[in-house]
């Protein structure tokens, strides 16, 4: 294996075990996908430096790593890949049909190699996701579809290889459906076409009469913590930025985390010029940690009341260890020694109400969750960022995919899109 392959490797590897991201659907280590890309290329001839961005394809969006920190390891013509193979769309761009049209638009618009590297990805993407999840497979093909007819060479391995695996899994699928598409003549994928794809329709979050008591303290954190609030002075940058990189004073947090996802620095462009900018760092200042710690506050608060609402009185005991059990009525003991009212339910932990909450699989979708694995990962990073919020710790970037999915949770149970302002 070539030096600059075995380099992009352990780099990638290293950057998706640090936050343990998994697969959705089997859990294995995010480093099989990674492999299957890589293998997919190298049997169809790639060159070293797309072999390498295979490996790197998702470090800037699912990890700590920035583009800039992609091209300070590996070079310029690697980060170009990098950042030809990573989407684009952002939050505030709208729904998912939305974001995926804008996501298509710009792979249009990559060199040949970025997308020969795409279409390894959505070979092993397909199969993982249509082999497990057919429902949502529908969906992905039809994503895919679309993807496929901007691809410019239709006669390379991987173009044939890609088509011949949609067309398998589409009638696979097609058989499954109640709304069948029938033995029709298919239509090419280079081809102009109808289709249009679809938005996937995800559970909410939270029972509607949660939900509506938790708007109104979410619409005041998303909109009362603005990049001026953190923003440091700053002079002119003696670069070229993408527009991305930049937001108005105004603009809330939530965008702010998005952007610094992918980049060293986020910059404030007041009346037309660059005045302030926020880095990561700048997140351990007191009034970005009580924005966090507000989120975390509301979010814990609700699966209480869910717990509330769906297990009548304390029967929801039953699906809690002894030991733990013991430990939640300990507490009780003592706050009702010391003269506060309180109920059994406000003394567990927040881990030990997950654990009411997987014991139905209706509140596990609800909650966004394909297995229990899944969201005991998710709680454990929950927990983790909680504990360093509640102790002053400072936040590292270790910290930061918590970040990134708190950020997220809120513009999903709102609804509320964030503005980049003028």
């Amino acid at each position: 294996m070539e030096e600059l392959i075995q380099k992009a490797k352990s780099y990638a590897i290293g950057a998706h075990r640090r936050i343990d991201q998994r697969r959705k659907y089997s859990f294995q280590p995010y480093e099989h996908h990674l492999k299957s890309v890589a293998d997919i290329l190298s049997q169809a001839g790639a060159d070293e430096e797309m072999i390498a961005a295979a490996w790197l394809h998702d470090v800037v969006e699912d990890t700590p790593a920035t583009f800039e920190d992609v091209e300070r390891e590996f070079g310029q013509s690697v980060a170009e890949l990098v950042r030809e193979l990573t989407d684009v769309s952002r939050l505030q761009d709208g729904n998912r049909s939305m974001r995926k049209s804008i996501d298509r638009e710009h792979t249009s618009n990559v060199s040949d190699r970025a997308q020969q590297v795409k279409l390894a990805d959505l070979i092993d993407n397909c199969h993982d996701i249509c082999s497990h999840d057919a429902r949502f497979g529908k969906v992905y093909l039809e994503e895919m579809r679309e993807l496929l007819r901007v691809i410019r060479d239709k006669d390379s391995t991987l173009y044939r290889r890609a088509e011949k695996l949609y067309f398998k899994w589409d009638q696979r699928l097609s058989k499954k459906s109640e709304e069948g598409r029938g033995e029709g003549a298919r239509e090419g994928i280079g081809e102009e076409g109808t289709g249009e794809g679809q938005s996937v329709r995800k559970p909410r979050l939270f029972p509607a009469e949660t939900r509506q008591s938790m708007l109104r303290t979410l619409e005041f954190i998303m909109t009362g913590y603005c990049a001026r609030n953190i923003a440091r002075p700053a002079k002119e940058p003696g670069v070229s930025l993408s527009e991305n990189q930049i937001v108005s004073p105004e603009a809330p947090l939530s965008l702010v985390v998005n952007e610094l996802t992918y980049f060293d620095t986020c910059y404030v462009r007041t009346d037309g010029r660059i005045t302030h900018q926020i880095r990561r760092s700048d997140f351990n200042s007191p009034i970005a940690k009580m924005w966090l710690f507000g989120i975390i506050i509301v979010y814990e608060r609700s699966i209480t009341e869910l717990i509330r609402m769906h297990w009548a009185g304390d029967s929801w005991t039953s699906h809690m260890s002894k030991g733990r059990l013991e430990k939640a009525l300990e507490f009780q003991q003592e706050r009702l020694r010391r003269g506060e009212v309180t109920e059994l339910l406000d003394c567990l932990q927040l881990s030990d109400k997950f654990d009411v909450i997987m014991s139905n699989d209706e509140h596990l979708e609800r909650y966004g969750f394909s297995t229990k694995a899944a969201m005991k990962r998710v709680v454990k990073e929950l927990g983790a960022l909680r504990n360093a919020l509640a102790h002053a710790q400072d936040l590292t970037d270790d910290h930061w995919p918590q970040i990134v999915r708190i950020s997220e949770r809120i513009v999903e149970i709102t609804g509320m899109i964030p503005k980049r302002g003028e």
